[in-house]
């Protein structure tokens, strides 16, 4: 047992086989293993970016505001952003969501948000 612990104690970062017990040893494995294994999963995903497994493609015209930002998580995941003033008028969103079920894809949530301020502007207005 007490080879065992030496040899658990030499893989350690920071080996000090006097100062600590064997239970002491066992958990610093533990947590040192549980780092290793973070560190790979970090690493597989920051490979994956670098290899163009995870895509994004991204528009941005500062004439009208307008933004898209279409990110490719998976060969089976897109995620598509699209932020673009009420004053734009070129699209309507249900034109968006029917190109993407032209090409197979299915809208699984879609969300509609609103600039408060600009909300708030227009009640105040009809309340005062």
């Amino acid at each position: 047992m007490k080879n065992l612990l030496g040899r658990l104690t030499s893989l350690l970062p920071h080996p000090q086989p006097s100062k600590l017990s064997a239970g002491e040893i066992v958990d610093e494995a533990t947590s040192h293993i549980q780092q290793l294994q973070r560190n790979g999963e970090h690493l597989k995903r920051k490979k994956a970016v670098l290899k163009g497994d995870d895509q994004k493609i991204s528009f941005d015209d500062h004439d009208n505001k307008t933004k898209l930002s279409i990110t490719t998580l998976d060969h089976s995941l897109l995620e598509v952003n699209l932020v673009s003033p009420a004053s734009n008028k070129n699209f309507m969103l249900h034109e968006i969501i029917s190109v993407l079920n032209e090409h197979g894809a299915e809208a699984i949530n879609c969300r509609i948000g609103v600039e408060i301020s600009t909300v708030e502007e227009r009640l105040k207005e009809l309340v005062l």
